[in-house]
């Protein structure tokens, strides 16, 4: 492993998320075509990809990947409990929750979302916002 690069090794668990990173950074530009890109697409191991990864990505973008395969981790582990469900948006509803998301300082969606709500039920109690006919005297549960 190149001195210098956080101590990290890829996964069989993680593999999958690390491809996909990959491929997003080629599409945003971040790695090349180059050379190493049929390297890249023969790895097909955790291994494999280790070793491309090593010998071919630059530093800013593998610091990038881990941090994101470990948010993934912790993220993987603090959902175990708890059921997901999944929602669709439209594109304009998801670029508006991804920008408060990172106003809000890099918080996952679901987070935001939790936010938004104390933040709404604030302001509700506060008396400032101005109830529609459906919401009149009705309180969300919780």
């Amino acid at each position: 492993m190149p001195r210098g690069r956080p101590l990290y090794r890829i996964t069989a668990s993680d593999f999958a998320a690390a491809v996909r990173y990959l491929s997003s950074a080629r599409d945003r530009g971040e790695i090349g075509l180059g050379e190493g890109y049929a390297v890249f697409l023969a790895a097909t191991t955790p291994k494999a990809l280790q070793a491309w990864c090593d010998d071919y990505l630059p530093r800013k973008v593998w610091e990038r990947m881990v941090n994101a395969l470990r948010q993934a981790r912790k993220r993987s582990r603090d959902y175990k409990s708890r059921p997901l469900h999944h929602i669709d948006l439209t594109h304009p509803a998801w670029v508006a929750l991804t920008r408060l998301a990172k106003e809000m300082g890099g918080v996952t969606l679901s987070e935001a979302v939790l936010q938004l709500e104390e933040a709404y039920d604030r302001a509700n109690d506060a008396g400032l916002l101005m109830p529609t006919g459906a919401d009149k005297g009705k309180r969300r549960p919780h």
